[in-house]
């Protein structure tokens, strides 16, 4: 199991977590957080701290997100059922357990993970 299974996003996204992996996302922070925690930041930012207009910063109009509850086309109908979810559970907490990735500074990033909502 992952050393990230059951643990809150907000206890991973503290400032002292340095990069692991020699992955760092262009522009993200003078840091050079690597893609696994750009992952869990802009997921805790997004849905634990219930910013919904960051989706703007991370989602392409046209993203595709893949759901075992199927797709959802478009960064706009991310944001819609994101309000959905929020509105209908408030006290939602999510825990990232796996995050898996594809890509390059220069040519941009494909991720996926495993999460559960609380």
């Amino acid at each position: 199991m992952s050393e990230l299974t059951h643990r809150p996003n907000a206890e991973l996204v503290r400032p002292s977590r340095r990069p692991a992996h020699d992955y760092s996302v262009a522009g993200y922070t003078p840091d050079g957080y690597d893609i696994v925690d750009y992952i869990h930041r802009s997921t805790h930012q997004i849905w634990d701290e219930k910013f919904i207009g960051k989706i703007y910063d991370y989602y392409l109009p046209r993203a595709i997100v893949h759901t075992s509850d199927g797709d959802i086309y478009g960064r706009d109908q991310v944001i819609r059922l994101t309000t959905i979810r929020q509105a209908a559970f408030p006290d939602t907490r999510d825990y990232i357990e796996d995050v898996i990735w594809s890509g390059n500074e220069e040519a941009g990033w494909k991720t996926s993970m495993r999460w559960t909502y609380m």
